[in-house]
């Protein structure tokens, strides 16, 4: 009987739901187990991820929303002349990019051909009556010239690389970016098809229009590395006829910079060269090279033998700093040097087949002292073969343009090898 009493107690009390943890069971897994509630619960998940989705969304569009109101405000100041776009362009610099200064160690070299060209890159506000061409020999620090200028100036420079077609149009429309951000121009395609460089070209022209107009400073476009080949030609003639426009009317300037000797020609043949200011950018001064040279550590007596034989080629003189630097402990690491070099020249100097180099030699050692002009290259009987020898001395970095517009040696090592060569 007591038996039977006690189970319909516990019967009664579960019916109830008052045990604790059936209870607790039934109020927090309802239908858990069960088909309807498995479908329920993914059912929910998904409710769950598609509420996740779109608040992602929603604030996504908030982010846009604040900067499209940021940019349109910004062209409303812009045009009604009350916010300069330098200032827009620092801030997003700063604050979107977060993009910081970087401490660099090449610093632009005390020399006054230096100082007046890197001054000449950064003084915007000058009115534009010429554009210009700065050529050299090689490695004596245009390109780096320009650069740190570049850097240095506070607005409207632009440097592009032009190589070819596809660097010219890919670089001046990144560069656009420095004369305005809600301009930038995406380059069409990475092919040389040059309807896609002159259509970035043109936007340039009207963006640095805008800008002298509306801010009163002139742009400056600095293209490096041009050289006349066959498909570049047409356009370096429209760029330099641009340029030229653009200086008759002070809407900007143009700065081209090569250091190839027929690039030259070309520019100077062209009937556009009339607004051309020619610059030329040569090697170091005794001073200037020797401190250089005690600058990184170099011996008083090493730098001076340094300087009488690369003189101041100022990237013969790093190539030498950074050998001595590797080769502390030995003394013979000059002549070790020089031989190595010489054997690059020596490779060179190949081009000419062998019946007339010895001729070469000849004409080049009683040249060494002094320019010469082209007609006076006269080794062989044939003419076809004195101009195709002297282009394959060109090509092959042996000779270049002086400043006067003469043939010279490429590097005061160059003269130095030849020189020994043909006593030797």
């Amino acid at each position: 009987m007591l038996s039977l009493i006690l189970r319909n107690g516990v019967r009664l009390s579960l019916q109830r739901s008052k045990h604790t943890l059936l209870q607790r069971f039934y109020t927090q897994n309802p239908l858990k187990n069960t088909d309807i509630g498995k479908r329920f619960y993914a059912q929910n998940a998904t409710k769950q991820k598609s509420t996740q989705i779109y608040q992602k969304n929603h604030t996504l569009k908030k982010y846009l929303f604040a900067i499209l109101a940021v940019n349109s405000t910004a062209i409303c100041l812009y045009n009604f002349n009350i916010l300069n776009i330098e200032d827009i362009h620092k801030t997003f610099r700063k604050y979107v990019l977060n993009e910081t200064s970087l401490k660099r160690e090449n610093i632009i070299i005390n020399q006054q051909d230096h100082h007046d060209i890197a001054q000449l890159i950064v003084d915007r506000n000058k009115q534009a009556k010429s554009y210009y061409l700065l050529f050299g020999p090689q490695g004596v620090g245009k390109s780096i010239l320009a650069t740190l200028a570049t850097e240095s100036a506070k607005k409207g420079v632009l440097y592009v690389d032009a190589s070819d077609y596809s660097q010219f149009t890919r670089n001046l429309s990144q560069e656009i970016k420095k004369l305005n951000y809600l301009n930038y121009v995406w380059p069409v395609s990475d092919s040389s098809d040059s309807c896609d460089w002159k259509k970035v070209f043109h936007e340039f022209e009207k963006i640095a229009k805008t800008k002298k107009r509306k801010e009163n400073y002139t742009p400056l476009l600095i293209i490096d590395n041009i050289r006349n080949k066959y498909y570049l030609s047409e356009m370096i003639k429209m760029i330099q006829h641009s340029a030229k426009y653009a200086a008759e009317h002070g809407n900007y300037n143009v700065m081209f910079i090569t250091n190839d000797k027929m690039t030259v020609d070309f520019l100077l043949d062209n009937d556009a060269k009339s607004h051309m200011e020619i610059i030329y950018l040569g090697d170091l001064n005794e001073d200037v090279a020797l401190s250089y040279l005690l600058k990184h550590e170099v011996d008083k007596d090493t730098a001076k033998e340094i300087y009488k034989i690369f003189g101041g080629r100022i990237i013969d003189l790093t190539h030498a700093i950074n050998y001595f630097k590797r080769n502390k402990g030995n003394k013979n690491f000059l002549n070790d040097y020089i031989d190595m070099k010489s054997i690059q020249i020596n490779n060179k100097f190949g081009c000419v087949d062998k019946e007339n180099q010895s001729k070469v030699l000849e004409f080049l050692y009683n040249h060494s002292d002094r320019p010469f002009n082209q007609s006076e290259f006269k080794i062989h009987e044939i003419n076809e073969k004195n101009i195709e020898i002297y282009n394959y001395l060109v090509r092959n970095n042996i000779l270049t343009m002086s400043e006067n517009f003469k043939t010279t040696f490429e590097s005061p090592f160059t003269r130095y090898v030849f020189k020994n060569l043909y006593k030797a």
